[in-house]
């Protein structure tokens, strides 16, 4: 519970000071160009879209120095979110 707690405080401390610091803004007009987003990567994974068969491998204890290994079938999925094509 101890973790927890601490994540907690500094996800509060975080998020505190984000609200503390001002807002910047200009009267200026945007610049061309100035605020594009840098799409190069937006397809990276794509190839990964659909379900596959796959060969899970797992040991049977964590953290304990073991060295044996679960190994089973079973089933990955992915799909695009938020309709993106």
């Amino acid at each position: 519970m101890k973790p927890f707690r601490v994540s907690l405080a500094a996800s509060v401390l975080v998020a505190s000071m984000g609200m503390s610091a001002p807002a910047l803004s200009t009267q200026d007009s945007p610049q061309p160009g100035q605020g594009a987003q840098n799409l190069s990567g937006l397809h990276d994974f794509d190839f990964l879209v659909g379900s596959w068969r796959v060969h899970h491998r797992r040991l049977k204890e964590r953290l304990a120095n073991s060295h044996d290994w679960q190994e089973f079938e079973g089933t990955c999925t992915m799909w695009l979110t938020m309709n993106r094509k």
